[in-house]
C-alpha cells in the first residue's frame, strides 16, 4: 500500500463521518423547527384569547360608562324635578 492509498482511505472515512454528522444535525434541526412552530402556534392562540378577553372587557367598560352617565343624568334631573 502506498501513501496515496492510505490518504484516500483516511479521507473517505472522514467524509463518511462528516456526512453522517450532517444528516443527524439536519434531522435534529428539523425536529427543533417543528417544536418551535408548535410553540409559536400556541403563543398565537394565547394572544388571540387575550385579544378576545380584552375586547370583551372593553365592551363591558363601554357599557358601564354609558350606564354611569345615564344614571348620573337621571339623578341630576330627578333631583331638579323634586326640588
Amino acid at each position: 500500500m502506498e501513501s496515496f492509498d492510505i490518504l484516500v482511505i483516511i479521507l473517505s472515512i472522514t467524509l463518511a463521518v462528516f456526512l453522517i454528522l450532517a444528516i443527524v444535525a439536519t434531522v435534529l434541526f428539523i425536529s427543533f423547527m417543528k417544536k418551535m412552530n408548535k410553540a409559536s402556534e400556541t403563543a398565537q392562540h394565547a394572544m388571540q384569547n387575550v385579544e378576545a378577553a380584552t375586547g370583551s372587557l372593553k365592551r363591558i367598560a363601554d357599557g358601564t360608562l354609558i350606564a354611569g352617565a345615564v344614571t348620573a343624568a337621571w339623578k341630576k334631573f330627578s333631583k331638579t324635578k323634586r326640588s
